[in-house]
């Protein structure tokens, strides 16, 4: 497709977008703020083109409203975290964070998550129900 900007802006009913979206392979900007969202979706850093990602005015629980004001930087953000899942190491190690980010736990490939010295106080069980292959947890 030769689709370069995608905006999806004010639609509160939207609560993720699809996990093809980072197949586009011209796609450079998307809109998404003041919807749904609760989740980053990590899946759109794989679009290789992407240079720019508006996440504002949703109910994330990362990356933090620093990394949310800026789109380009965001762009950056959910690359690194994409290809850390796919490695199977994530960390928040020294990263700010407001509340536990549900995305990874959307994957079940990782093996290591790592928490420290990230201000997170709790984790629930629950949260991490989905990573099947998770062996290592370090708080």
């Amino acid at each position: 497709t030769s689709l370069l900007f995608l905006d999806l802006s004010h639609n509160p009913e939207l609560d993720s977008l699809p996990s093809t979206i980072g197949d586009l392979p011209n796609l450079r900007v998307i809109l998404v703020n003041n919807c749904g969202l609760s989740a980053a979706p990590i899946q759109v850093s794989a679009a290789p083109s992407l240079i720019s990602l508006n996440l504002q005015e949703n109910d994330l629980r990362w990356p933090n409203s620093e990394v949310l004001d800026d789109p380009k930087r965001t762009v950056a953000v959910l690359r690194e975290m994409y290809d850390a899942v796919k490695s199977g190491m994530v960390s928040f190690a020294g990263r700010k964070l407001e509340r536990f980010p549900v995305e990874i736990a959307q994957s079940p490939d990782v093996m290591e998550l790592v928490f420290t010295d990230c201000g997170l106080t709790n984790i629930d069980s629950r949260d991490l129900s989905g990573m099947t292959s998770l062996t290592r947890l370090r708080l």
